[in-house]
């Protein structure tokens, strides 16, 4: 099974709360999908991180079973929610290779960005 981390930025003036929401809402639309799970992942702060930091908060990992386009359908839904929000922006991690897209794109250049992304995950088989 594949599996695709995705890191939430929650953008300009966002808190530890405001990115534990975020997480929380694109997790459960995540889970509508027939994705086997999806987890926050177990990670240890980095030294001299304080209580309250923002490290990890907006960390979700997801475990995909084998369908060819449930990615299309996961990094569909993700970029659904981020539109909505508007601001700040999600890193999605897939093999090795990062995508960042930002609340400032317009729904065209999102598409477009993740169909490239989405073309190079299908090369890599």
């Amino acid at each position: 099974m594949d599996s695709l981390s995705i890191a939430i930025d929650p953008g300009p003036g966002g808190d530890v709360e405001d990115l534990a929401a975020a997480a929380d809402s694109l997790r459960r639309d995540l889970l509508d999908l027939d994705v086997e799970d999806v987890v926050r992942p177990d990670v240890t702060p980095p030294p001299g991180a304080k209580a309250g930091d923002a490290f990890a908060v907006g960390d979700l990992l997801v475990t995909l079973v084998a369908s060819g386009g449930l990615l299309t359908s996961v990094t569909g839904v993700v970029q659904n929610w981020l539109l909505k929000r508007r601001s700040g922006g999600v890193v999605l991690d897939m093999n090795g290779e990062r995508l960042e897209l930002h609340g400032g794109l317009d729904a065209e250049d999102q598409k477009r960005i993740l169909a490239d992304w989405l073309d190079r995950q299908a090369a890599r088989g």
